[in-house]
């Protein structure tokens, strides 16, 4: 190899490993291509709060500031799903104490805080009530809970 061949092979070699106008051409790996997905929309229904049903026991309470999300009925009467910005153990301890001040007999009441769950079953004058509550695990915190309770009978 002549020397002219020789310096020509070091200065390309040289242009190769430094950047600027002397880099003949660039032979590092091209920086991968950014995958940026898409999410999709998701349309977010508006809550509509739901009035008291009329034929709803005047003796069960509801929990003050909550909205009524839905009703169903059930065989022996109705249940309301509710929700509220307060925490389970909130919600619980209020029912709790308003039931038993009215009476209700109530064995097993159950109050999880580690898992924001609550429950009540309820019997009164031969009525039953079941109360379940749970703080949802999102970003709003909200808690739902449902109140079931046997519609009084009418007396003739």
């Amino acid at each position: 190899m002549s020397q002219r061949s020789r310096r020509l092979l070091i200065v390309a070699f040289v242009a190769l490993l430094v950047p600027g106008p002397l880099a003949v051409c660039n032979l590092a790996p091209a920086p991968p291509e950014e995958k940026v997905e898409t999410v999709p929309k998701v349309q977010v229904e508006k809550v509509t709060t739901i009035e008291i049903p009329a034929q709803w026991p005047k003796d069960i309470p509801i929990y003050p500031g909550a909205q009524i999300v839905s009703e169903t009925p059930t065989a022996s009467g109705q249940s309301l799903t509710l929700k509220t910005e307060d925490t389970a153990a909130e919600v619980f301890n209020w029912y709790f104490d308003r039931l038993d001040s009215e009476n209700w007999i109530m064995p097993a009441p159950m109050l999880d805080v580690a898992r924001n769950v609550a429950s009540i079953s309820g019997t009164l004058d031969g009525r039953t009530l079941r109360f379940m509550a749970q703080t949802a695990e999102t970003e709003e915190g909200y808690t739902s809970f449902s109140i079931t309770a046997d519609l009084p009978v009418a007396v003739k």
